[in-house]
């Protein structure tokens, strides 16, 4: 598990594997938010969803907190590993981990899966993403995605756009338009 950087609040938040079939087990996702550092009322949650696939939101903490500077003064700071990353489930798929993203190595690490693959969609981790959000009762979030994070952010706004207050997407290229649709 990532740390709990001082002063925060850390935890992880129980969801279903499948939603559609609660009794299949479920997973744990976790969480760090940072509460903004003046005394004032919060102006709101920023919620950083970054690259890869597969990479940990926990990992780039340090960058999050450069990015969004003195927007931390006022904005808590709301970072969830997506399921299957980081602290929350982190699948060792060895072919693409240990030696890199080829056809081959994608269907090696869908068998390795098998069904449960069909578990870590985009659609999967906004669900998640807004299990976390609600659990700690953050109505509306201000979500940030970065490359691949904007498949994740748009997945989210479409399923529920009615708990964002604003949305950023940063450094997405075209043919994460074709891989989204693929992946939804």
């Amino acid at each position: 598990a990532a740390p709990c950087p001082a002063g925060a609040s850390c935890g992880t938040i129980p969801v279903p594997l499948d939603r559609a079939n609660p009794d299949a087990g479920q997973l744990q996702i976790a969480y760090q938010l940072l509460l903004h550092k003046k005394a004032d009322p919060v102006a709101g949650t920023i919620v950083p969803l970054t690259g890869g696939p597969g990479g940990a939101n926990s990992a780039q903490l340090e960058s999050w907190q450069e990015i969004f500077g003195s927007l931390l003064d006022s904005f808590d700071l709301l970072v969830v590993d997506a399921r299957g990353t980081g602290s929350s489930g982190v699948i060792d798929c060895k072919p693409l981990q240990h030696v890199g993203f080829t056809q081959q190595n994608v269907e090696a690490c869908a068998n390795q899966l098998g069904p449960a693959r069909d578990f870590y969609r985009s659609s999967s981790v906004a669900d998640d993403l807004d299990a976390v959000r609600a659990a700690l009762g953050i109505d509306k979030i201000d979500l940030y995605g970065f490359s691949w994070g904007t498949v994740q952010a748009r997945s989210y706004a479409s399923r529920h756009g009615d708990h964002l207050r604003s949305l950023v997407m940063d450094s997405s290229g075209q043919n994460l338009d074709v891989v989204q649709w693929r992946v939804n």
